[in-house]
């Protein structure tokens, strides 16, 4: 199930966290964190962004969705970089913590100590992979995708029936499942099938199922009377950033400098020039 993530969950993500939830409010929430697991990985990434940053400097943050210091870090940390790092080190720290406890057969431990030197050294791996956040691919990602401004409206009021209006009234709205299922019943010969191929892309690259997104915009390249089929390599760029695929991220940036009236021309160069830096 995705999240929607609006101010208020954010609010009351970190109303759980700093303990402030009453006792039947504490209680919804975890519910929901059972049967929702975007929620409580959101949790989990919430609680890392804190450590991160440190619970006083936290407190000063604007914790909204609009906050685009607090998006790009939320970014980083959601990276397969990161993760994988992440896990690592973990493991590391498990297999130190095991490590001693074949040594020492301490007869009462209430708590896994192990994750407290892990916790340090992942707050270290932290503090470096931002210093250089800056060099990473998935750090322009953050910068450059903005799908509420990239994908055309068509919704009309008083005329929401048909599966293209559907499908973008459910994407507005974060439900991506929906809009996928509206957009995927969108005919060939209708005019907006090039513009459903967009959201299609959009929504599948937002639930992180980047193979799916990538098919979307193929089709949409190859649709060559579509004056605004070359949207497809930008998109896929932003794909390829977030993954940090270099060497495709390199051949969709040839491709899009080979004609100054390719979509995003100029942000390609700039971006072009900032990783030869």
């Amino acid at each position: 199930m995705e999240i929607v993530l609006t101010d208020a969950m954010l609010k009351q993500i970190d109303d759980y966290i700093k303990g402030t939830l009453t006792n039947t409010q504490r209680i919804a929430f975890e519910k929901q964190m059972e049967d929702n697991v975007a929620l409580k990985d959101e949790v989990a990434l919430q609680q890392e962004l804190i450590a991160l940053i440190g619970q006083d400097k936290w407190i000063t943050f604007k914790n909204t969705k609009n906050n685009e210091e607090l998006a790009a870090i939320r970014a980083q940390l959601r990276s397969e970089k990161f993760k994988n790092a992440s896990t690592k080190i973990r493991q590391i720290g498990l297999d130190n913590y095991k490590g001693k406890t074949e040594k020492e057969q301490p007869k009462k431990r209430k708590f896994a100590f192990y994750y407290v030197p892990a916790a340090a050294m992942i707050l270290l791996f932290l503090g470096i992979f931002f210093m250089n956040g800056n060099t990473d691919l998935d750090s322009y990602y953050a910068d450059y995708a903005d799908w509420n401004n990239e994908l055309n409206s068509f919704v009309v009021k008083n005329n929401e029936t048909d599966y293209f209006s559907k499908g973008e009234i459910a994407f507005k709205k974060g439900n991506y499942a929906e809009a996928l299922k509206q957009f995927n019943a969108v005919t060939k010969d209708n005019k907006l099938y090039p513009y459903s191929l967009m959201y299609k892309g959009a929504a599948y690259e937002l639930t992180n199922k980047n193979d799916e997104a990538i098919t979307a915009f193929n089709e949409l390249i190859a649709q060559p009377n579509f004056e605004e089929h070359t949207k497809g390599y930008w998109y896929k760029l932003l794909i390829y950033l977030k993954l940090e695929d270099k060497k495709n991220v390199e051949a969709m940036l040839a491709i899009i400098l080979k004609d100054k009236a390719n979509h995003k021309y100029k942000e390609a160069l700039k971006l072009s020039e900032a990783l030869k830096e």
